[in-house]
């Protein structure tokens, strides 16, 4: 199955602590942002998880509208950690940045296949 969706204003991984995950603004920011993907991503019919027999492929194209907000390794780590909590059948990943892009969005492609 491919599932197709689109993000605004891609952010990157924000890495916390627990104790830091309740009071700095950056990661409650973050974890408003992972929400948002995974309210997109379940329009766009993604699963929660992906079944043991499964594996995923995730196409990712972020655009810039100016300079890069963060590392491309960075969006893709957001984006990957807002779809799924165990992302480790995800075997292959295709990700690009562009810059002077008319706005701030990820393109992503989903593909999940058996093995």
């Amino acid at each position: 199955m491919e599932y197709v969706f689109s993000v605004e204003n891609p952010m990157g991984a924000v890495r916390t602590t627990q104790r830091q995950k309740l009071v700095d603004p950056r990661a409650k920011r973050y974890e408003a942002y992972k929400r948002r993907v995974r309210l997109v991503a379940n329009l766009a019919g993604v699963p929660d998880e992906i079944g043991k027999d499964e594996r995923a492929v995730v196409e990712i194209e972020v655009c810039w509208e100016k300079l890069p907000k963060c590392d491309l390794d960075n969006a893709v780590k957001g984006l990957l950690d807002a779809l799924w909590k165990q992302d480790r059948r995800v075997k292959e990943i295709h990700a690009i940045a562009l810059e002077d892009c008319e706005t701030d969005i990820a393109d992503v492609t989903v593909t999940i296949n058996g093995r």
